[in-house]
């Protein structure tokens, strides 16, 4: 998180003009994160979040994620649970009718009124994961849950891709997502080619942390979730 001097001289940069203001937003973006136990998503992330509640349930057992429900239902509209483990998945399901159980994807929700879809423009994700990697499931179900249409480009089963192809996926696009494993060459091939916002998803939870030259964002590493939010604070 930045602290108060890193704060104070970000703003005065800001005022004197040497940065500008998109990537004085973007270092705030990388930086302010909340500060808990759980290492939860970061506060600018929740920022217009369009759930009452969202958390990050890792590691979580069964009974704890059986009193957060519990405790989410007296208190909000709507709320989603993410990174539930699928078996803790199936024990709750019988207990819990008016929830959202996506198996694939890791997902609980809860939700009393559904949304309109109000996107024309879809998101395109274009990356070098399997369509059938859970991170990916997860960020089409988190799209879905939040009526924003999306398209998915996977490359991984190609020995070889033409460029216009991704093109003219991200033509298309209000936003493109780059989700990548360890091969950073990807993001840096999609940075390149469009001036459209680009959001990186590493799937590597240990990825090194980093922005390209062009404002890209780097998604919480592992988080499709991050990615997700990213979006909607976006469009």
């Amino acid at each position: 998180m930045l602290d108060k001097g890193e704060l104070e001289d970000l703003l005065v940069k800001l005022r004197l003009g040497t940065i500008s203001i998109e990537s004085a937003v973007s270092e705030i973006e990388q930086n302010f994160y909340s500060v808990d136990d759980n290492d939860n998503l970061t506060v600018w992330q929740k920022v217009g979040c369009p759930f009452d509640e969202m958390t990050e349930c890792s590691g979580k057992d069964a009974h704890y994620i059986e009193m957060l429900i519990q405790q989410l239902h007296k208190k909000y509209h709507n709320f989603i649970l993410t990174n539930v483990d699928e078996n803790i998945m199936r024990e709750l399901a019988p207990k819990f009718n008016k929830c959202i159980f996506l198996y694939d994807a890791g997902i609980i929700t809860y939700i009393e009124k559904e949304r309109e879809i109000k996107y024309d423009k879809p998101v395109a994700v274009i990356t070098s994961l399997s369509v059938d990697d859970k991170i990916i499931k997860e960020l089409e179900a988190m799209f879905n849950i939040l009526g924003i249409p999306v398209e998915i480009c996977s490359i991984s089963e190609y020995e070889t891709v033409s460029m216009q192809v991704i093109k003219n996926y991200i033509s298309k696009a209000k936003v493109v997502i780059a989700a990548y494993d360890n091969d950073i060459r990807l993001t840096s091939i999609i940075s390149n080619i469009t001036k459209k916002p680009v959001i990186l998803l590493s799937k590597n939870k240990n990825s090194t942390r980093y922005m390209l030259s062009n404002g890209a964002l780097l998604a919480k590493p592992g988080s499709a979730v991050s990615a997700a939010m990213a979006v909607a604070r976006i469009i």
